[in-house]
């Protein structure tokens, strides 16, 4: 089997399995590899583990998710447990909602951050659509229609963003991370907003 192969048979499993789109970017390389290695060390079966994304959380194959979230916002990991939760599979935020700023601007903020935080460090996503920013602030009673837009804009020094209207996505940028982990450690270590 060559590397063409190896390529051929990821797809496949992938296809197979039916990975979501939008993780098909992080599975490849991992399939790739995992078949290489199995290629080198001969022939046994092959299964693939893919992960289940369910309604409302975040999936993700590796464990330890707190503690990959904790260590990119160089945060200790039970500041980060009082406002994540996870199963060891998904990852959510757990903050109770009268501990986020009242008003619905200000907590669309803080919420953009906790979640592309949340996204992005323990789920290996490279950019977080506001579509699901604006779905937890409406769960959160903190999301303003209106005001959504100039909200999320009012943070382009937090955010790279890319894409326009409602497919716009984000992605933290140096200043946005220190603004997620400041949020993290203040929601985190019981000071009330």
């Amino acid at each position: 089997m060559d590397a063409e192969d190896v390529v051929r048979n990821a797809l496949q499993v992938m296809k197979d399995a039916d990975v979501p789109e939008r993780l098909e970017a992080a599975a490849l390389p991992a399939l790739i590899e995992l078949l290489g290695r199995q290629q080198q060390a001969g022939p046994t079966p092959t299964t693939a583990l893919v992960p289940y994304q369910p309604e409302g959380g975040l999936a993700v194959s590796n464990g330890h998710l707190l503690e990959r979230l904790a260590g990119k916002l160089a945060l200790p990991v039970d500041v980060v447990e009082g406002v994540y939760t996870s199963d060891g599979s998904t990852v959510e935020i757990s903050v109770h909602p009268g501990r986020l700023p009242r008003s619905r601007s200000t907590g669309t903020k803080a919420l953009a951050l906790l979640i592309t935080a949340m996204r992005q460090a323990a789920g290996d996503e490279e950019f977080t659509s506001v579509n699901e920013i604006r779905r937890i602030a409406q769960e959160y009673d903190r999301y303003d229609g209106p005001n959504f837009a100039s909200a999320i804009n009012e943070m382009r020094g937090s955010f790279l963003v890319k894409g326009t209207a409602r497919q716009r996505q984000l992605k933290l940028t140096r200043p946005g991370w220190q603004q997620a982990a400041d949020l993290v450690r203040e929601l985190g270590e019981g000071q009330v907003r």
